[in-house]
């Protein structure tokens, strides 16, 4: 089964009133795909674990050139 068709069977599409329902199920799929840290903040985005990464090195490569 596809992301797609996973996705489907487990969330309703979200319209105005399911808001509760669509909410919950959402954060429990999520759950599942190890996602929810990421929405919530408690995790960083891969992108910008690497771009913290590249900015430590130029730093680094800042401190130890010759002056």
């Amino acid at each position: 089964m596809s992301t797609k068709e996973d996705l489907s069977a487990s969330v309703p599409i979200l319209v105005g009133p399911n808001w509760i329902i669509w909410e919950a199920q959402m954060k429990a799929y999520l759950g599942t795909k190890g996602l929810w840290q990421l929405v919530t903040g408690n995790e960083a985005h891969p992108a910008d674990l690497l771009a913290g990464q590249c900015a430590q090195a130029a730093i680094a490569a800042t401190d130890d050139a010759p002056s």
